[in-house]
């Protein structure tokens, strides 16, 4: 039985946004990444990292200090994109340049 990957991801995010309301746009910004490196389409890569960065500035906690200092998820799928030969353009306080680069040099993909 073949399991199309991203149709099984697509299901699960709609059945997420239904039980987590807007904390799921998480989860879709995650499969236009995934879609974009599979249909291998640098722009959607991209856009699919712009929402998670747009979720994370709507979405922080000032009690929470990570949130004040990075998204974590834009800034992994940066680094995942970059290590894929992908070069997203992005300018962002929440994803820390020195981090992104100092990860590459130790992912093995």
């Amino acid at each position: 039985m073949e399991i199309d990957i991203l149709d099984f991801i697509e299901q699960c995010r709609h059945l997420a946004k239904q039980a987590l309301g807007k904390h799921a746009d998480y989860g879709q910004a995650i499969l236009s990444v995934a879609r974009g490196v599979r249909d291998d389409e640098s722009d959607v890569v991209q856009s699919g990292i712009e929402s998670m960065l747009s979720f994370h500035e709507q979405d922080m906690h000032e009690d929470n200090v990570v949130d004040q200092i990075m998204s974590v998820q834009a800034t992994a799928h940066v680094i995942l994109a970059r290590a894929l030969g992908y070069s997203p353009t992005l300018t962002s306080p929440f994803i820390p340049e020195n981090l992104v680069e100092a990860s590459l040099s130790t992912i093995d993909l």
